[in-house]
Protein backbone atom coordinates (compact mmCIF):
# COMPACT_ATOMS: atom_id res chain seq x y z
CA UNK A 1 0.00 0.00 0.00
CA UNK A 2 1.44 3.37 -0.99
CA UNK A 3 1.79 5.92 1.77
CA UNK A 4 -0.24 9.12 1.60
CA UNK A 5 1.52 12.43 0.92
CA UNK A 6 2.22 14.44 4.08
CA UNK A 7 -0.45 17.03 3.23
CA UNK A 8 -3.14 14.34 2.86
CA UNK A 9 -2.15 12.75 6.18
CA UNK A 10 -2.49 16.17 7.83
CA UNK A 11 -5.97 16.64 6.36
CA UNK A 12 -6.97 13.16 7.54
CA UNK A 13 -5.77 13.93 11.07
CA UNK A 14 -7.69 17.25 11.12
CA UNK A 15 -10.80 15.48 9.82
CA UNK A 16 -10.49 12.73 12.42
CA UNK A 17 -10.11 15.28 15.21
CA UNK A 18 -13.18 17.19 13.98
CA UNK A 19 -15.19 13.96 13.82
CA UNK A 20 -14.04 13.00 17.31
CA UNK A 21 -15.02 16.43 18.66
CA UNK A 22 -18.44 16.13 17.00
CA UNK A 23 -18.98 12.67 18.51
CA UNK A 24 -17.98 13.75 22.00
CA UNK A 25 -20.45 16.65 21.92
CA UNK A 26 -23.36 14.32 21.17
CA UNK A 27 -22.46 11.48 23.55
CA UNK A 28 -24.44 10.86 26.71
CA UNK A 29 -23.01 9.87 30.05
CA UNK A 30 -24.23 9.27 33.57
CA UNK A 31 -22.19 12.31 34.60
CA UNK A 32 -23.76 14.68 32.05
CA UNK A 33 -22.08 17.77 33.47
CA UNK A 34 -18.56 16.46 32.90
CA UNK A 35 -19.35 15.34 29.35
CA UNK A 36 -20.90 18.70 28.52
CA UNK A 37 -17.93 20.60 29.94
CA UNK A 38 -15.47 18.47 27.96
CA UNK A 39 -17.46 18.87 24.74
CA UNK A 40 -17.71 22.63 25.25
CA UNK A 41 -14.00 22.90 25.95
CA UNK A 42 -13.14 20.74 22.94
CA UNK A 43 -15.42 22.72 20.64
CA UNK A 44 -14.15 26.07 21.89
CA UNK A 45 -10.53 25.04 21.57
CA UNK A 46 -11.06 23.62 18.09
CA UNK A 47 -12.36 26.86 16.56
CA UNK A 48 -9.55 29.24 15.75
CA UNK A 49 -9.47 32.57 13.98
CA UNK A 50 -6.83 34.70 12.39
CA UNK A 51 -6.72 38.09 14.08
CA UNK A 52 -5.60 41.05 12.01
CA UNK A 53 -3.00 43.15 13.87
CA UNK A 54 -2.29 46.86 13.36
CA UNK A 55 -0.27 47.76 10.28
CA UNK A 56 -0.63 46.42 6.75
CA UNK A 57 -3.28 43.76 7.19
CA UNK A 58 -3.68 42.68 3.60
CA UNK A 59 -0.90 42.53 1.04
CA UNK A 60 -0.38 40.77 -2.27
CA UNK A 61 2.05 38.05 -3.25
CA UNK A 62 2.81 36.26 -6.48
CA UNK A 63 1.56 32.66 -6.39
CA UNK A 64 1.42 29.95 -9.02
CA UNK A 65 -2.20 31.04 -9.64
CA UNK A 66 -1.36 34.74 -10.01
CA UNK A 67 -1.21 37.77 -7.74
CA UNK A 68 -3.13 36.78 -4.60
CA UNK A 69 -4.19 38.49 -1.41
CA UNK A 70 -2.17 37.42 1.63
CA UNK A 71 -2.37 38.23 5.34
CA UNK A 72 0.26 40.09 7.35
CA UNK A 73 2.35 36.88 7.62
CA UNK A 74 2.20 36.25 3.87
CA UNK A 75 -0.29 33.37 4.00
CA UNK A 76 -2.76 33.16 1.14
CA UNK A 77 -6.32 34.36 1.64
CA UNK A 78 -9.28 32.43 0.27
CA UNK A 79 -12.98 33.01 -0.44
CA UNK A 80 -15.91 30.60 -0.47
CA UNK A 81 -18.26 30.98 -3.46
CA UNK A 82 -21.46 30.49 -1.38
CA UNK A 83 -20.61 33.40 0.95
CA UNK A 84 -22.04 36.88 0.49
CA UNK A 85 -21.19 40.38 1.70
CA UNK A 86 -23.66 39.85 4.55
CA UNK A 87 -23.13 36.17 5.45
CA UNK A 88 -20.22 33.82 6.07
CA UNK A 89 -21.36 30.21 5.67
CA UNK A 90 -18.16 28.66 7.07
CA UNK A 91 -18.77 28.00 10.76
CA UNK A 92 -18.04 25.25 13.29
CA UNK A 93 -15.71 22.58 11.92
CA UNK A 94 -15.36 24.49 8.66
CA UNK A 95 -13.98 27.51 10.54
CA UNK A 96 -11.43 25.22 12.23
CA UNK A 97 -9.91 24.20 8.89
CA UNK A 98 -10.60 27.62 7.32
CA UNK A 99 -9.98 30.27 10.02
CA UNK A 100 -11.84 33.48 9.17
CA UNK A 101 -9.75 36.66 8.83
CA UNK A 102 -11.11 38.50 11.86
CA UNK A 103 -10.83 42.27 12.04
CA UNK A 104 -9.81 44.08 15.20
CA UNK A 105 -9.29 47.79 14.84
CA UNK A 106 -9.01 49.54 11.49
CA UNK A 107 -7.60 47.39 8.69
CA UNK A 108 -4.96 48.76 6.35
CA UNK A 109 -3.95 47.61 2.90
CA UNK A 110 -0.64 47.45 1.05
CA UNK A 111 0.06 49.67 -1.95
CA UNK A 112 -1.94 48.67 -4.99
CA UNK A 113 -5.00 47.58 -3.03
CA UNK A 114 -8.07 49.80 -2.77
CA UNK A 115 -9.79 50.14 0.61
CA UNK A 116 -13.06 50.46 -1.34
CA UNK A 117 -12.78 46.75 -2.28
CA UNK A 118 -12.83 45.69 1.39
CA UNK A 119 -15.59 45.52 3.96
CA UNK A 120 -16.67 43.58 7.02
CA UNK A 121 -19.30 40.94 7.75
CA UNK A 122 -20.56 40.10 11.24
CA UNK A 123 -19.88 36.56 12.47
CA UNK A 124 -22.00 37.21 15.57
CA UNK A 125 -20.96 37.98 19.09
CA UNK A 126 -19.27 41.20 18.03
CA UNK A 127 -16.77 39.39 15.77
CA UNK A 128 -16.23 40.89 12.31
CA UNK A 129 -14.63 39.16 9.35
CA UNK A 130 -12.85 41.06 6.57
CA UNK A 131 -14.36 40.81 3.08
CA UNK A 132 -12.91 41.46 -0.37
CA UNK A 133 -15.28 42.44 -3.17
CA UNK A 134 -18.19 41.14 -1.08
CA UNK A 135 -16.63 37.79 -0.12
CA UNK A 136 -15.45 36.93 3.42
CA UNK A 137 -11.73 36.06 3.64
CA UNK A 138 -10.18 32.95 5.21
CA UNK A 139 -6.79 31.30 5.63
CA UNK A 140 -6.20 27.55 5.23
CA UNK A 141 -5.08 26.02 8.55
CA UNK A 142 -2.86 23.33 7.04
CA UNK A 143 -0.70 25.65 4.94
CA UNK A 144 2.83 25.91 6.28
CA UNK A 145 4.46 28.24 3.75
CA UNK A 146 3.64 31.81 2.74
CA UNK A 147 2.00 32.26 -0.69
CA UNK A 148 1.09 28.56 -0.85
CA UNK A 149 -2.09 27.76 -2.76
CA UNK A 150 -2.65 24.23 -1.43
CA UNK A 151 -6.20 25.16 -0.36
CA UNK A 152 -7.30 25.99 -3.92
CA UNK A 153 -10.47 24.00 -4.63
CA UNK A 154 -10.53 22.25 -1.23
CA UNK A 155 -14.13 22.35 -0.03
CA UNK A 156 -14.89 24.80 -2.85
CA UNK A 157 -12.57 27.51 -1.50
CA UNK A 158 -10.80 29.70 -4.03
CA UNK A 159 -7.62 31.77 -3.78
CA UNK A 160 -8.56 35.46 -3.47
CA UNK A 161 -6.81 36.93 -6.49
CA UNK A 162 -6.07 40.66 -6.46
CA UNK A 163 -7.67 42.71 -9.16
Amino acid sequence: MRSLPRRCRGLLVVGALLALAACSSSSKSGSGTTTTEIATTTTSAAVSTTTVPAGPTVKTAQTKLGKALVNDKGFTLYTLPGDTATKSTCTGGCATLWPPLVVTGTPTYAAGLSAADFGKVSRGGGVEQLTYKGKPLYTFATETAPASTSGQGVGGFQVALAG
